[in-house]
C-alpha cells in the first residue's frame, strides 16, 4: 500500500508543481541579476539597450518628449591610479547613489560601463533634461566637497530624441559626443547636443527632491 500510494500520480503532483514553482523563480532571479550592474546596483547597459528601443517607439508613436543624459567621472583613472581599486569602486557606488537620490520614478538610471553613467528622462525635454543634468552635476559636486574621495566631479552631454536622433543609438551618440563637449570644454559641466531641436539653456541651481 505504502508503495502504490508513492507511485500514484496525486503524489508525484506536488513535488513536481514545486519544483516548477522553484525553477520559475530561480529564472526570473537569474533575468534581474543579468539586467542590474553587481557594484552599483544599477541597470546595466543591456537593460539600457531594451529599454530605450521601447521608449524611443513610444516616443515617435505618442508623438511624447524623450531625453537622455550620460555622464562620465572626470580624470577617473588617475583617481583609480592613485587610490587603488577598492576606493575607485566606492567612488562608483558613491556616485550611484547620488544618482539614484536624483531621479524621479519616470526615470530610469543605468551603468553604461566603466565610470559613465546614463538616465533615459521620459515625459522630458531638452530644456527640462538640461536643468535635471545640472542639479545632478551639483549634487555629485557637492557630494564630494570632503572626505576620502573628495574632488570627485562630473561631465554631462544631454540630447532630446528628435527627427535629428531618429534611432536609439543616435540618440545615445548624441549625448556621447555632448558629453565629451563638456571635457574639452573644462570638464565639470552640462553640454546639449548640437542636434537637440532646442537651443542650450542656462541652468539654474535648483536642489534636487529629497
Amino acid at each position: 500500500m505504502a508503495d502504490s500510494a508513492y507511485f500514484s500520480p496525486e503524489a508525484q503532483e506536488l513535488p513536481l508543481g514545486s519544483t516548477a514553482i522553484e525553477s520559475a523563480r530561480l529564472h526570473e532571479v537569474i533575468e534581474e541579476r543579468s539586467q542590474v550592474d553587481a557594484l552599483t546596483r544599477l541597470l546595466n547597459r543591456r537593460r539600457l539597450d531594451e529599454d530605450l528601443k521601447a521608449e524611443c517607439k513610444r516616443s515617435l508613436r505618442y508623438g511624447r518628449p524623450l531625453s537622455f543624459v550620460m555622464l562620465d567621472i572626470d580624470y577617473f583613472k588617475a583617481f583609480n591610479d592613485c587610490h587603488g581599486h577598492p576606493k575607485a569602486d566606492t567612488a562608483l557606488q558613491a556616485v550611484a547613489d547620488v544618482i539614484t537620490g536624483c531621479v524621479r520614478t519616470t526615470d530610469t538610471a543605468y551603468r553604461y560601463g566603466g565610470e559613465e553613467f546614463c538616465i533615459v528622462l521620459r515625459e522630458t525635454t531638452a530644456d527640462d533634461a538640461m536643468h535635471f543634468a545640472e542639479r545632478l552635476r551639483q549634487r555629485i559636486e557637492r557630494r564630494f566637497e570632503s572626505g576620502e574621495l573628495t574632488g570627485i566631479t562630473a561631465s554631462f552631454g544631454v540630447a532630446e530624441f528628435s527627427p535629428d536622433t531618429p534611432t536609439p543609438r543616435a540618440l545615445v551618440e548624441a549625448a556621447d559626443t555632448a558629453m565629451y563637449e563638456s571635457k574639452h570644454g573644462g570638464r565639470n559641466r552640462v553640454a546639449l547636443s548640437l542636434r537637440a531641436p532646442v537651443a542650450p539653456v542656462l541652468p539654474t541651481a535648483v536642489p534636487c527632491p529629497t
